[in-house]
């Protein structure tokens, strides 16, 4: 405000200015600042011309004095006209307070309630009436007070709102210089509907509401003239406030529910990060479109928000609309309108007019009745939004007519409500954010051409997590806090160990991938810091097709789910352990007499090795070394936490219990030896009671048995798996119970829980999680033999380890028992060590040629050798597994039905034995069909395998896998011809 506008606002209301600073003076006001012309308005006269017009001052008098109070204001020291008048001499105090009285009475003259009255009349209530001053949001009254009196506008603006549910402030109307409010609470008596406050500063004339009483008892005609005007006044307050209430609830729902995704800091500091920042600060002063990229998981809609508080938009309103999510139809905001079948002819088409439909209403909006939809009047982001910013996620899944609708909104910044003709006006700037190449949409023909070139001029990039593992630590840091403080885990941080697997692992997901992490781990996390048995990483939110759900059979699921599973089978198995070793500590030594040696060798380890192709590692849960560890830590347990190197090494310890299993079975000849299968077993079984007795859950299994470690790898092919819905683990679940377990039921013995589940490594289809889950999230899905093998997007580290010792003990051991078994006379002077010499060798050998076919594929290709070793190793698994299996064909065809007699032999029953006998060369037949199957589905695994490869180079690599699977499969069948 200048210096002459100041002051002349002093000599309009008798208030002080508020001092400018740094103000250069305005030349002072002339008499042409003075009017005093028939056709002013007498509300608008200001104080010198009642002065001038009731012969107290003269126009020059007036003029000296603004002049005079303009000087002061310039020095820093404002005053009021009146005063500078007194002092002056120019006229007297009686003579001020008559002209405020007159032009009381004007301005109450000028409104529409008090124009019809006398000039007595009108006296009587400037008598009564009393200025008062309100600054800048200062409430006038509340709602629901009693009304105390009634208020006329002088100068300024107030608004009236409501407050509503949810502490809503919806605006009913504002109000300016000559309207009047606060009249309903006096006539009715009732308590006042809506508040006031003012919107700068203010003046106003109260009457109170005792002399309000009074007036209209003296003056019965002056509540005649409130009734019209109440009328009015009611008929726009309730179409103002309906649009209000629905502008207020529009922008509670868009707020409180779509702006959650956007919410947080963008941190970071590495270069990628500096450089996406300066990119927002280029685009963000503009009010032309953006569009954000940035792969799957990234804070696009972070940036968004940056982008838009860096903005002049700032200080409005920020939405966010999802084009991947498909908004409700129906009532409302929030409900949704049945849908209606349709016919599987017309499903596509009536899918598209949904999506169609649905986006429209939710960025346009819909007019009631507009469609059968349609029942309430529905304001869309576009309405909601307007004079903000509006940022839509996955533009790439607009439908194309709202693509176009919304290409015309761009252009014109018209729009029209779904089944409404009404044309509306909106400023938004849209910000599109994608994780796709729109170009090749755009090429595809399912985006628009012109949208994305109006959308790309200004374009911001969003690295992904693996391009700035610099600001990993600020992203853990931020979460751990988050999340720990929405939890009742309070942790003061992370385990060097957690941070190291944090950090190994690149986050294909990005950020999305990273908080669910942590806010998984705070939950299961039970002392002060998050550790690495806490860590999950590589859950895939994906959801896999060619599976077919076998717990919707619904006798399966009441098994798996039954308080007697698996307990009651672990029973049967753990006596029949104990009689086993037993029977082969105490019975015969010689090995036709001894029944152990058949229902061991015989019947039990080909069982194993059929039941990990079949039903992966359901043995496990089944196992009886398992059972006793278990009663064992119930009964007394420690149950310390798994130290670090043993979870770091267990998998070469695994496979290196296996290699020294095989050793001993081959050098000792145990299949023919009672007492040295007891010891075996129970040196498997101490194994389980000592760690069941230090380490809670089943450390022995997960960690330690060399049984489990091949089950871990061999699992992998089974046509079995147990996998959750992530996507209900991730958005409905919060108690993690399949993992923690409750009172009645543990939480996963492996230390994995159903929501981390990617393979079939340590899933031992125990059905804890089946009986956990209240979401019924777990399924037990029927899949392709391999498919994990082919499908997984991280290498199984399992196999890696257990597929060169597995085919060196097997090859091995068909030397010993074949070609070596005559020609190398050291066996018969050293049975132990000599089959370790075979057994090194042939590890050695096969780590040379996996190792050699990996650097040839690797100089074929970009890829790293130990990611074709992988590969192999991977490919390989349905051979080795089925030429494993083979070689347990022979000792089970061949020897298991000796089991009868033996068991009759006690009690003197003969049994004839010649209609059991198996030839051998039969025997032989079956091993070689079941290692061309094995082969078979190896070199389907392969074809799925490269067929997911994005790389040019596939051709190169195909001719060289295969052959190393052939030649593989080749020695085999030598190997079983002997």
């Amino acid at each position: 405000m200048d210096q002459a506008s100041s002051a002349s606002f002093v000599a309009e209301s008798g208030s002080p200015p508020v001092a400018a600073p740094n103000t250069s003076p305005s030349p002072p006001p002339t008499q042409s600042n003075l009017p005093d012309k028939p056709d002013e308005q007498p509300a608008q006269r200001r104080l010198g011309d009642y002065l001038v017009h009731l012969g107290a001052c003269s126009p020059t008098q007036i003029e000296t004095a603004l002049s005079h109070a303009a000087q002061l204001l310039t020095t820093g020291v404002p005053k009021l006209v009146g005063q500078i008048l007194l002092q002056m001499g120019f006229c007297d105090e009686e003579a001020i307070q008559g002209a405020l009285f007159e032009q009381r009475k004007d301005r109450l003259r000028s409104t529409a309630i008090f124009q019809t009255l006398s000039d007595e009349q009108l006296t009587k209530v400037a008598e009564v009436a009393e200025e008062k001053r309100f600054g800048p949001s200062e409430l006038v009254f509340l709602q629901d007070e009693a009304g105390d009196a009634f208020y006329l506008i002088i100068s300024g603006q107030v608004s009236i709102f409501r407050t509503i549910e949810r502490g809503r402030e919806p605006e009913i109307a504002r109000l300016g210089p000559g309207e009047t409010l606060g009249e309903m609470a006096l006539l009715t008596g009732e308590p006042r509907s809506a508040s006031v406050r003012a919107l700068k500063e203010s003046t106003l004339l109260s009457i109170s509401a005792a002399s309000f009483d009074v007036l209209l008892r003296e003056m019965p005609s002056l509540a005649g003239t409130f009734v019209p005007i109440l009328a009015q006044r009611l008929r726009q307050t309730d179409v103002r406030l309906e649009q209000e209430l629905d502008h207020g609830a529009a922008l509670s729902d868009f707020l409180l529910e779509q702006t959650q995704a956007a919410a947080g800091p963008l941190l970071g500091a590495s270069s990628p990060m500096k450089a996406l920042r300066r990119q927002i600060e280029n685009v963000a002063p503009t009010d032309q479109p953006v569009l954000i990229s940035g792969p799957l998981g990234t804070e696009k809609a972070i940036v968004a928000r940056h982008l838009h508080e860096s903005s002049p938009r700032s200080d409005n309103h920020f939405l966010v609309f999802d084009a991947a999510s498909l908004p409700a139809l129906g009532e409302g905001q929030n409900h949704g309108a049945k849908r209606a079948k349709p016919q599987p002819e017309d499903e596509a088409e009536h899918d598209g007019l949904v999506v169609e439909m649905s986006q429209c209403s939710a960025l346009f909006g819909h007019e009631r009745g507009g469609h059968s939809f349609a029942k309430q009047r529905r304001l869309g982001c576009l309405e909601v939004a307007d004079g903000g910013t509006l940022y839509i996620e996955h533009v790439e899944r607009l439908h194309l007519t709202v693509q176009q609708q919304l290409l015309d909104f761009m252009k014109t910044g018209r729009f029209a409500r779904l089944g409404d003709k009404l044309v509306r006006r909106a400023q938004v700037r849209i910000v599109a954010g994608t994780d796709v190449d729109l170009r090749q949409r755009v090429e595809d023909g399912t985006f628009l051409e012109e949208f994305h070139q109006l959308l790309a001029t200004r374009h911001v990039r969003v690295p992904a997590l693996s391009e700035r593992k610099k600001d990993l630590s600020l992203f853990i840091a931020h979460y751990l806090k988050k999340h720990s403080a929405l939890s009742r885990n309070r942790l003061a941080g992370l385990t060097q160990e957690a941070m190291n697997v944090l950090f190994a692992y690149d986050w294909p997901e990005n950020l999305a991938e990273l908080e669910e992490t942590i806010r998984r781990g705070v939950h299961l996390a039970q002392g002060e810091h998050l550790g690495a048995e806490h860590i999950f990483v590589g859950i895939s939110a994906l959801e896999k097709r060619e599976r077919v759900n076998l717990i919707r059979w619904e006798p399966l699921r009441k098994l798996m789910q039954s308080r007697f599973y698996p307990g009651l089978p672990q029973l049967f198995s753990v006596v029949g352990l104990f009689v086993i070793i037993l029977v082969a500590l105490l019975g015969p030594q010689q090995a036709e007499r001894n029944v152990a040696l058949p229902l061991v060798w015989a019947i039990w380890w080909p069982a194993l090795v059929a039941s990990w192709f079949v039903v992966a590692r359901l043995w496990c849960s089944l196992c009886p070394m398992a059972a006793v560890g278990d009663v064992v830590s119930r009964l007394g347990g420690r149950r310390w936490k798994v130290p670090s190197f043993l979870r770091r090494y267990a998998l070469p310890l695994s496979a290196a219990g296996f290699f020294t299993i095989m050793w001993a079975e081959q050098s000792t000849h145990m299949s023919t030896w009672p007492l040295a299968t007891a010891v075996l077993l129970l040196s498997i079984l101490s194994g389980a009671v000592v760690f069941g007795f230090l380490f809670d859950r089943r450390a022995w299994c997960r960690y330690a048995c060399p049984l489990g470690g091949a089950s871990a790898g061999f699992a992998t092919a089974a046509p079995l798996e147990l996998r959750a819905n992530t996507n209900i683990c991730k958005n409905e679940c919060l108690s993690h119970a399949c993992y923690t377990g409750n009172e009645e039921v543990a939480g996963c013995p492996m230390y994995q829980g159903a929501f981390s589940l990617q393979s079939n490594e340590y899933c031992i289809l125990c059905g804890n999680c089946l009986k956990l889950c209240p979401h019924q999230s777990p399924r037990l899905n029927l899949r392709f033999p391999g498919a994990e093998l082919w499908a997984n997007r991280q290498p199984i580290v399992s196999i890696d380890f257990l597929i060169p010792v597995l085919l060196a003990t097997q090859v091995s051991r068909l030397l010993v028992k074949g070609p070596l078994e005559y020609a190398w006379p050291l066996l018969a002077d050293s049975a132990y060590l000599s089959t370790f010499v075979v057994m090194v060798a042939a590890l050695a050998a096969v780590l040379a040629s996996f190792g050699g076919v990996a650097w040839l594929l690797a100089r074929r290709s970009e890829e790293s050798p130990r990611l074709h070793f992988s590969r192999l190793t991977h490919v390989a698994v349905p051979l080795i597994l089925a030429a494993e299996f083979a070689y347990h064909l022979m000792p089970f065809l061949l020897d298991s039905w000796k089991i009868v007699p033996m068991a009759l032999a006690p009690f003197g029953i003969k049994f004839s034995e010649s209609y059991l006998h198996v030839p051998p060369f039969a025997v032989k037949g079956l091993q070689v069909l079941v290692v061309l199957g094995g082969m078979a589905v190896s070199l389907f695994v392969l074809q799925r395998m490269l067929r997911l490869l994005q790389s040019h180079e596939v051709r190169r690599l195909r001719p060289l896998l295969r052959s190393s699977m052939l030649l593989l499969a080749v020695l085999y069948i030598v190997l079983y011809s002997f």
